[in-house]
């Protein structure tokens, strides 16, 4: 029924960045979005039962290896700060005049990022964040209406902000969103260094099916600087979340050689390595 479609399709696009987010191991992001959708759809007056136990299924078969950390302040930190990267990625190239597709898609995605960190309430989010998510909103519609006017975008007003005049009241509203690109587009959060923990136990990673390489390359990562001498490493005891973030780490370098990134790879392999 038409009640149906509408129902489903307004939860579609959180569902396709999990599934995106699945497939380059960011599961904790992943998680919540499909906890995003879940609780969008239980609200709606034309809600789908039956889709929506789909999702509840999904999370709890992710849970185990969702990679929560016990505390909404930590988990709602990160997804913050990815959403923002994501924003920051895409404004760095408008405001260059760079602006292309793959950035309206990322201004797109960044603002889908930006909602579900209101699970964790309205009031752990940072100033202007609704003005954010609408500024996003705004130039990807603005981007994708250039493209297909046959123009090149033009770069928004430069005030001196990341993501435009904090005094712009509203913003006109967006066309349907650009076509998906796969999230892999875009870069990681970076990963702090580990605290210390007592016992020190590798936890197995779960498999991963094989996806789809994109065409599009990794962001690379900053470089590190070498903390030591060449030689022998000397013996050094592993933590439980030195050994989590190496893994993930590694499984980035496994993403970026599937998308011929070499350098990329060696880079994320160099920061695993300096992990343990």
């Amino acid at each position: 029924s038409r009640r149906h479609i509408m129902s489903a399709s307004a939860l579609v696009p959180y569902l396709q960045r999990a599934e995106e987010m699945s497939a380059i191991s960011e599961n904790l992001v992943a998680y919540y979005c499909r906890l995003y959708a879940l609780e969008k759809g239980m609200r709606a007056e034309d809600r789908d039962d039956g889709l929506l136990g789909a999702i509840m299924s999904q999370l709890e078969k992710d849970k185990p290896t969702a990679g929560l950390s016990g505390s909404s302040e930590e988990d709602s930190r990160y997804c913050q700060t990815f959403a923002m990267k994501i924003f920051k990625s895409a404004d760095r190239a408008d405001k260059a005049g760079k602006a292309s597709k793959k950035t309206a898609q990322a201004y797109y995605a960044a603002k889908l990022f930006m909602d579900i960190c209101s699970h964790f309430g309205e009031e752990t989010l940072p100033d202007k964040w609704g003005e954010t998510k609408k500024y996003a909103l705004w130039r990807s519609a603005e981007i994708t209406k250039a493209i297909k006017e046959g123009r090149a975008p033009e770069p928004p007003p430069n005030d001196g902000e990341e993501g435009g005049s904090a005094e712009r009241e509203s913003f006109p509203p967006p066309p349907p969103p650009p076509a998906d690109v796969p999230a892999t587009a875009f870069p990681p959060p970076t990963i702090a260094a580990p605290a210390p923990a007592p016992q020190p136990t590798a936890t197995p990673q779960p498999h991963i099916p094989p996806q789809q390489p994109p065409s599009t390359p990794v962001t690379p990562a900053p470089p590190m600087q070498p903390t030591r001498a060449p030689g022998p490493p000397p013996p050094v005891q592993l933590t439980n979340n030195a050994v989590r973030d190496a893994h993930k780490l590694a499984r980035y370098a496994v993403g970026s050689i599937g998308l011929d990134a070499i350098d990329d790879a060696v880079e994320y392999l160099r920061q695993a390595i300096a992990l343990l």
